[in-house]
């Protein structure tokens, strides 16, 4: 357990921080769903886009392109392709992946029937998980697909867009093989997950993470030099760090009674705030509710900003909006912090 470090967030310095961040709107806008629909925030004015299609919703904000067009999940599953190696009923989180222009019109379908895709940090390409969670990287209209015997679920880039942190099951893990394991040992054996990093120059995997339990949603540092992700090595969730010099890995907060109250973020929220050095992101409350979070790159004390869902960076990390609990954006601007 990681003591209170330098990088740890006091009241005072969310408040002054926060309260300077207000006048930051800035030219890249923060984009969320709501009720099947996506609308973009740029801190102060919130604009709701048609649907991209007649009876289509969309789902998952991804990411943008280039050029700033959304990359968007929808609502709408195409072809319902059964997973051929486990012979099991189509995994309803597959759907049709595509990029809306202006207008929230479907301009490019970027990958059909796939689990989720991820665009580079400059937006030139895109990494794409395919219905048997196997991934490709899409440039331009070159497609390449990565030497990996795991089943891929979740996808960081490195701030140079030229690593990966994958987040992986076993090769024979699909969307029902748990729930058809052949006793306990290959009940946990199928549900364990580690983290990948891939080498896109050199075509190379390596796997940072072997520990029971799970180990995913790695997030990169901005200086690429570390890994921010979340595992149960500990025997209860909690945050992590590896040094990619060093492979060490250090364990930064916990949920043991008395500790500092930490929980953990829902997969992919996880978001940096290099102004303040630390991540915020999603956390379970209740069933129905969850509020936005923020935690140092150290650990420390998670502090509660409010209720609410999908945290987003403006302006390159120096301000934060999230979809309250009323179902509006909103920017943080100081004021009362909830306990």
């Amino acid at each position: 357990m990681a003591g209170r470090s330098k990088n740890s967030l006091g009241w005072r310095g969310i408040l002054a921080l926060l309260a300077g961040w207000a006048a930051l709107a800035g030219a890249q806008p923060a984009w969320f769903v709501q009720d099947g629909a996506l609308v973009r925030f740029d801190g102060q004015e919130a604009v709701k886009l048609a649907a991209p299609a007649p009876e289509v919703r969309v789902r998952e904000f991804l990411g943008v392109v280039a050029d700033g067009a959304p990359v968007v999940k929808l609502d709408v599953a195409a072809g319902h392709r059964h997973d051929a190696d486990c012979g099991h009923e189509h995994d309803p989180a597959l759907a049709d992946i595509v990029e809306l222009d202006e207008a929230g019109r479907v301009r490019r379908v970027v990958a059909e029937n796939a689990f989720r895709a991820f665009p580079s940090p400059d937006g030139t390409r895109v990494a794409v998980v395919d219905a048997d969670y196997s991934v490709h990287v899409l440039d331009g209209e070159r497609r390449r697909s990565l030497a990996l015997a795991e089943r891929t679920v979740l996808v960081a880039w490195s701030p140079d867009a030229r690593r990966l942190c994958l987040t992986v099951y076993p090769p024979d893990w699909c969307f029902n093989a748990a729930s058809t394991a052949d006793g306990p040992d290959d009940f946990l054996r199928l549900i364990n997950n580690d983290l990948v990093l891939y080498d896109l120059e050199t075509d190379r995997a390596e796997r940072l993470t072997d520990a029971p339990g799970y180990d995913y949603g790695g997030l990169f540092s901005p200086d690429g030099a570390s890994i921010f992700f979340i595992s149960s090595r500990a025997g209860r969730g909690a945050f992590h760090r590896i040094d990619l010099a060093t492979r060490r890995i250090e364990q930064l907060t916990n949920l043991e009674p008395g500790s500092y109250d930490v929980p953990v973020g829902r997969s992919q929220t996880l978001v940096w705030l290099p102004a303040l050095d630390a991540v915020a992101y999603e956390a379970q409350e209740t069933p129905e509710l969850s509020s936005i979070r923020v935690v140092g790159s150290d650990g420390g004390r998670a502090r509660k900003l409010g209720l609410g869902t999908q945290p987003r960076v403006l302006e390159g990390g120096r301000a934060l909006a999230y979809l309250a609990a009323d179902g509006t954006p909103r920017l943080q601007r100081g004021g009362e912090v909830a306990p």
